[in-house]
């Protein structure tokens, strides 16, 4: 499903009062070398990331790649756009477990289109970030493939912070004093 779909220019975005959907609309309005779309999907069917591939232009492999997730991470060019993987974690402490997720970009010069699988990595903040600071969004797409892969990168620190604790925790109990040991 599409989560979020905007048009930037000079680093800001620019209201539009057509559908979220009405990718056509949305693109054609992207006439200028300082503007660009980006497009987000969670989960999306094979019929809605079509749709999207058939406005971008993007590569059949890289969409089928992008449907079917469980992707290694991973960098491809194909013509005049990249596709990119990145593996997402999460912690969910009442399970005491890591949690694992993709996203898949694909980045052309006048767009990205982020394909996000699983619960965790929520985009909305990256996007807010940027919006919020316009001097960033400037840079156009390479802009936003910054935010997402810094975003993920925290996400890894979260993770490994989380399972710090629990080894500390763990460390704790074995070694407290009066444990059989």
């Amino acid at each position: 499903m599409i989560v979020d779909n905007a048009l930037y220019r000079n680093g800001a975005r620019v209201e539009l009062d057509c559908d979220i959907a009405d990718l056509a609309q949305v693109r054609a309005r992207c006439d200028s070398p300082d503007s660009f779309v980006w497009v987000g999907l969670h989960e999306p069917t094979s019929e809605e990331l079509g749709a999207v591939a058939k406005e971008f232009g993007l590569h059949p492999l890289a969409v089928e790649d992008a449907v079917k997730a469980h992707q290694r991470p991973k960098l491809e060019h194909y013509d005049d756009s990249l596709f990119m993987v990145l593996k997402t974690l999460w912690y969910v402490d009442e399970f005491d477990a890591v949690e694992t997720g993709e996203i898949n970009l694909f980045v052309g010069s006048d767009f990205v289109v982020s394909v996000r699988h699983g619960e965790g990595s929520a985009l909305v903040s990256s996007r807010k970030h940027l919006e919020a600071h316009p001097e960033l969004l400037e840079h156009g797409p390479t802009a936003v493939v910054y935010a997402i892969c810094d975003r993920v990168v925290d996400g890894y620190e979260l993770v490994g912070s989380a399972l710090e604790e629990d080894v500390d925790e763990v460390e704790a109990s074995v070694f407290a004093p009066g444990t059989d040991r």
